[in-house]
């Protein structure tokens, strides 16, 4: 049986090599990131809440989705096994596969397949033809909901159907390789754009809207920052945020001109870097615009502040520490909420640390999400969470597994929680409109000002 654990990568740190877990295939890059999520609505539901969730969701699905049945082109009930089509062909496909059932057309594969024009209409079309077509229009046998105790049955009738391409075949394992890869390259390319000469401003206009509807500066080439690391003693903030409240001084003003060209406003960079991750996630590209906006202002922060937090861990830091060599400004209060000594305490290894990322942005407890994203976000988590045990299971065994599974969820409590230098929880937000209540700032920072919903 395949094994979710294999050896990791050699590094000057050893959190990977302490818990070896999956290596990102750069050769397969291109592939795995196809599969960074999944975008069936109800594929890993558990049995026992099946019918419940199922039907709840469809019932949004049809609200959202017209799109005929891709299958027969009637009317569809929604998204069944990443594909829009209705009941009787999702049925159809399901039953075919579990029963292993093999058919033979008449006609040389020529037949139509038709709706049905009634709901009492016996279909009678040619059941080859039928199944060739859901293969053809993307119909996931991957996503079939079924009890853990049947998944070899299926399985087997996956690999043994003559009419499936056997490299759609992939076993739970494989699949969740290929998800851990894929993130594993969009982490490096998320970390490479902080390396870089990418550098927006916190006096940029730029919405959440605007950096939503550009293109991804994930792809492009860019060149590291030169001069790095900075001097230690260089800085333009000597005091936290609450230092300044506290003692009614004003924020320095962001002296663009007499910054060196190399110097970043991390918090509004790390900002930045967070959305554009957040825009490759294929479920994330599901939602509507409003609901992507909504879910920014909730997660974009603690996104950023478990990136920085990983960033600084695995570069053998036990406090905030930013590419540039610069360490984050503390008060005692906010040292005791720090993740890092957490994630040190904990070993934390990346695809624990690549599942919980994902775990941060699927929150569905984000009140203003519309009901429909709400599903999708729902299910999402669903997925990933079952991931995540299955893989602490299989990295910690049966007796260390659950528990340390409760211990990374718990860091993920700890991050909606904290204020981790300028990064914003509700405490921060609330420091931030305290600031400008007390005319402490000294310009308007449009996407902080959006996120803390600052007005």
């Amino acid at each position: 049986m395949h094994r979710w654990n294999e050896p990791g990568h050699s590094s000057s740190f050893s959190p990977d090599a302490q818990n070896p877990t999956w290596d990102c295939q750069q050769s397969g890059a291109n592939e795995a990131i196809k599969e960074i999520v999944l975008p069936e609505m109800a594929a890993s539901t558990p049995l026992k809440s099946k019918n419940t969730t199922s039907s709840r969701i469809n019932k949004e699905m049809r609200r959202y989705f017209k799109e005929p049945c891709y299958v027969c082109g009637g009317d569809s009930s929604g998204h069944h096994y990443n594909v829009p089509s209705c009941n009787g062909c999702k049925s159809f496909f399901r039953r075919t596969l579990l029963e292993q059932r093999q058919f033979v057309c008449e006609f040389d594969g020529t037949c139509d397949v038709l709706p049905k024009k009634s709901k009492e209409e016996k279909r009678r079309p040619c059941r080859a033809c039928r199944f060739a077509r859901c293969v053809k229009v993307g119909m996931n046998p991957q996503e079939i909901v079924i009890d853990e105790t049947h998944k070899d049955m299926l399985v087997n009738a996956m690999r043994n159907h003559s009419m499936l391409p056997k490299k759609t075949i992939l076993t739970t394992d494989d699949q969740a390789k290929r998800l851990i890869d894929g993130l594993s390259y969009m982490e490096l390319k998320h970390n490479a754009l902080r390396r870089s000469d990418f550098n927006p401003l916190p006096v940029d206009t730029n919405t959440i809207f605007d950096l939503l509807y550009r293109h991804s500066v994930m792809g492009e080439s860019r060149q590291e920052m030169h001069g790095w690391p900075l001097e230690h003693n260089f800085s333009l903030a000597t005091i936290s945020l609450e230092e300044h409240a506290q003692l009614r001084i004003p924020l320095p003003a962001p002296n663009l001109y007499h910054a060196p060209t190399n110097f970043k406003f991390w918090f509004y960079v790390d900002l930045t870097c967070a959305i554009e991750w957040s825009k490759t996630l294929d479920f994330f590209r599901l939602l509507d615009i409003v609901d992507q906006r909504k879910l920014l202002i909730f997660s974009a922060c603690q996104i950023a502040n478990l990136t920085h937090s990983y960033f600084s861990y695995t570069s053998g830091s036990d406090r905030a520490l930013f590419p540039d060599g610069r360490f984050g400004k503390w008060t005692p209060r906010e040292a005791e909420r720090d993740a890092v000594p957490i994630m040190l305490d904990l070993r934390l290894d990346r695809t624990e640390y690549l599942l919980l990322k994902l775990l941060v942005i699927c929150n569905p407890s984000c009140e203003t999400l519309s009901d429909h994203a709400r599903a999708i976000i729902q299910n999402e988590r669903n997925k990933f969470t079952k991931l995540l045990l299955n893989y602490c299971l299989s990295a910690h065994g049966k007796a260390r597994g659950p528990s340390r599974f409760g211990e990374i969820i718990a860091l993920e409590s700890t991050l909606l929680q904290q204020v981790l230098s300028y990064f914003i929880t509700q405490r921060s937000k609330n420091l931030h409109m305290l600031l400008v209540a007390m005319n402490l700032r000294p310009c308007r920072f449009v996407l902080l000002d959006e996120i803390c919903e600052i007005k």
